[in-house]
C-alpha cells in the first residue's frame, strides 16, 4: 500500500474511538483536580499564615490608610458602595427623629420659624437623596439615572451627600433648643427665688436633651460605613465642638441651675455638663477608631480581591495554554494515527474507518471489475540470507539489504505517475501491489491502470539494477503481471487490521511470478499494452496450475520495454 508522504488534514478525524484499529491505546485518560479548589486552598493557607497582612503593610500607608500606589487608590474610590443607600436611609431616619423630638418636646406656641425651615430643608434633601440613590430603577428621568450612576462611581460625590446629611442633622439638633426667652425667664425666676421649686417651661427644666441631640447627630455620622476616617474625624470634631460650645458657653448656666435645683444648691458630684461632654468625646473617638479599622479592612479586602482575581486570571491563562497545548498534542496524535493507518490501509479505506460511527462493527469489503495485480520477487534472496546468516550468525546484513530494497520500492510508489497503485503487502522477498482499487481510479480507464502497472514493473527492474551497482550485488527481480477481474478488497483482523485482495486475477498474477524467470516480466495480457507502445517477446504456452481446466496452459509474454 502507498506510504503517506504528507500528513493529511485532521478534519476527517472526528472520532478518536476509531483508533481501536491500532495495536495500543494512544490517548491515556488523566485525572485532574478542580482548579478552583486549588485557589481556595492557597487563599486559606495565605490567610492562616498572615501573608495577607504582610501584603497590606507593603501596599497601604499606615498613617493615612491609603494605598501607596495612586492607581490603586483611584480604582478603590471608584468602587460601588453597595451599603450607601442603606446608610443614607439610616441617617435620614435619625434626622426625622430629631425633627419629631423638636415637635414633641417643645410646646406648639414656642416653635419658631427656624424649626419649620429646618424641617423643610430636611424634606427636600431627603427626597432628592432618595431619588438619586434609587435612580437606577426603571421609569426614572434621565437626569436622575445619570446622577445615580455618577454617585455610584465617585467617592467624592458620596462624601458630599454624607456631609450634607450630617450637616442638616446637626442643624436640626441645634436649632434653638433653648430660646433666649427661656433663658431670661429662668434667670429672672432664679433671682427672685433663692430656693426655686419649679421652673417655667419643659425645655428649661431638662437641658440634658441637648446631649441626646448631639449623640443622635454623632450616630448619624456612624451610619456611613464607607466614610474615610480622616474626613470622619474632622466631621466628628466639628459636631463635638458645636455641642461642646453650646453646653459650656451658650447654655452653661442652665446646666448649673438645673443641677442646683436637683441637688439643692450643693454640687458635690461631677457636673452633668462634664459627663455629657465626656460621653460625646468617647463616642466620637470610638467612631474614629472604628472607621479607621473599617478603612483598613475594606482596603485589605480589595487587595485580596485583586490578588484572587490576578490568581484566577493567571489560572485561566494557564488553563487556556494547557488546553491549546492539549489540542495541539491531540491534533499531532491524530495526524500520527492517520499516518500509521495510511501505512497499513489505503487512504480511502482509512477514511472509511475513521469516519464511521464509534459503535459500528461493519466489515469493509468492495468489489472491482477491472484491476491490475503485480507480484515482484527476488528468487536469489534465500541463498543470500543463508550466506549472511553464516557470516554474522543473525542475518542482519540480509535484513538490512531487504529493508533498503522494499523501502526503495515504497518511495517509487509515492511518485505521481504511480498514484493509482496501492501496496498490498510483502511476503518475505515478494512485493505485492494492485492498481485500480481507489474510488477515483475505479472510474478511470482501466487500461491506464494497466499501463501504470507495466511502467512500474519496468521501473522495478531499473531500481534493482541500480541497487546491485551501488552495493555490488547480483539480485534479479522476477515479476508477474495480470489484468482482469473481479477483485474483492477488504480488511481482516480487529487488533491488527490487514488490507488484502482476493480473486482469480490475484492467483493468476502470483502464477505469472512463480512460473517466470529472473530478470524478466511475465504477463498474460498483450493487446491493450501493445496498443500503448509496450514491447513484448512471446514466450508461448506456459503451464499454470489451476487455470484453463484440463489443459492448464496459457499463452504468456515477456514485457521488454516501452517505446511510447
Amino acid at each position: 500500500m502507498k506510504i503517506c508522504s504528507q500528513i493529511q488534514s485532521s478534519n476527517a478525524l472526528n472520532d478518536i474511538s476509531t483508533m481501536s484499529l491500532l495495536p495500543l491505546p494512544l490517548t491515556p485518560i488523566m485525572h485532574r483536580h478542580s482548579d478552583f479548589e486549588e485557589v481556595s486552598r492557597r487563599l486559606e493557607i495565605s490567610i492562616r499564615n498572615g501573608t495577607h497582612t504582610a501584603i497590606g503593610k507593603n501596599k497601604i500607608q499606615k498613617r493615612t490608610v491609603t494605598f501607596e500606589e495612586n492607581r490603586l487608590e483611584v480604582e478603590f474610590r471608584r468602587l460601588h458602595d453597595e451599603f450607601f443607600k442603606t446608610n443614607l436611609a439610616i441617617a435620614l431616619f435619625l434626622g426625622l427623629l430629631l425633627i419629631i423630638c423638636q415637635f414633641l418636646i417643645r410646646p406648639y406656641n414656642e416653635l419658631s420659624v427656624i424649626v419649620y425651615i429646618g424641617a423643610g430643608i430636611y424634606l427636600v434633601f431627603a427626597t432628592i437623596s432618595l431619588l438619586i440613590t434609587l435612580g437606577d430603577r426603571k421609569g426614572n428621568p434621565d437626569w436622575i439615572v445619570q446622577a445615580a450612576k455618577k454617585l455610584n462611581r465617585s467617592q467624592s460625590q458620596r462624601h458630599v451627600v454624607i456631609f450634607s446629611a450630617i450637616f442638616i442633622n446637626t442643624f436640626i439638633g441645634r436649632m434653638e433648643n433653648y430660646s433666649v426667652e427661656c433663658i431670661n425667664n429662668t434667670l429672672d425666676f432664679i433671682s427672685l427665688n433663692s430656693t426655686p421649686t419649679s421652673y417655667p417651661g419643659t425645655i428649661c427644666e431638662t437641658p440634658q436633651f441637648l446631649e441626646l441631640y448631639g449623640l443622635m447627630v454623632l450616630l448619624s455620622c456612624a451610619a456611613f460605613l464607607r466614610f474615610y476616617h480622616l474626613l470622619r474625624l474632622g466631621t466628628l470634631t466639628g459636631i463635638t465642638a458645636v455641642f461642646s460650645v453650646m453646653m459650656m458657653f451658650t447654655y452653661r448656666r442652665l446646666f448649673f441651675d438645673w443641677e442646683a435645683r436637683i441637688s439643692g444648691n450643693s454640687i458635690e458630684n461631677v457636673p452633668q455638663m462634664v459627663i455629657n461632654l465626656l460621653v460625646m468625646i468617647l463616642l466620637a473617638l470610638t467612631q474614629f477608631f472604628e472607621g479607621r479599622q473599617n478603612d483598613w479592612t475594606t482596603r485589605m479586602d480589595y487587595l485580596r480581591k485583586i490578588q484572587v482575581q490576578t490568581g484566577l486570571n493567571l489560572l485561566i491563562l494557564n488553563i487556556v495554554f494547557q488546553a491549546k497545548r492539549e489540542i495541539a498534542d491531540m491534533e499531532d496524535l491524530k495526524k500520527q494515527t492517520y499516518m500509521l493507518l495510511m501505512n497499513m490501509l489505503p487512504e480511502h479505506v482509512a477514511d472509511h474507518f475513521l469516519n464511521r460511527p464509534p459503535d459500528s462493527d461493519d466489515l469493509y469489503s468492495k468489489s472491482y471489475d477491472q484491476s491490475s495485480v503485480i507480484f515482484a520477487s527476488i528468487p536469489g534472496f534465500s541463498k543470500y540470507f543463508q550466506k549472511s546468516e553464516e557470516i554474522d550468525g543473525q542475518g542482519l546484513e540480509c535484513l538490512r539489504m531487504l529493508n533498503e530494497i522494499i523501502s526503495s520500492i515504497d518511495e517509487l510508489l509515492n511518485q505521481e505517475r504511480f498514484h493509482c497503485i496501492e501496496k498490498i503487502k510483502t511476503i518475505g522477498a515478494t512485493y505485492m501491489a494492485c492498481a485500480g482499487l481507489s474510488p477515483e481510479a475505479e472510474i478511470e480507464d482501466s487500461v491506464n491502470n494497466l499501463c501504470s502497472t507495466a511502467h512500474f514493473a519496468l521501473a522495478l527492474k531499473i531500481l534493482v539494477g541500480q541497487f546491485n551497482k551501488r552495493y555490488e550485488q547480483s539480485f534479479a527481480m522476477r515479476i508477474g503481471l495480470a489484468y482482469g477481474g473481479p477483485v474483492i478488497a477488504g480488511v481482516i483482523g480487529s487488533k491488527k487490521p490487514q488490507y488484502d485482495i482476493w480473486g482469480k486475477i490475484v492467483n493468476l498474477s502470483s502464477r505469472m511470478d512463480t512460473t517466470g524467470e529472473e530478470g524478466k516480466i511475465q504477463v498474460e495480457v498483450k493487446v491493450p499494452l501493445q496498443k500503448k507502445g509496450f514491447n513484448f517477446q512471446e514466450r508461448g504456452e506456459t503451464y499454470v496450475k489451476g487455470f484453463k481446466n484440463k489443459v492448464r496452459q496459457i499463452n504468456t509474454y515477456w514485457l521488454t520495454g516501452c517505446s511510447a
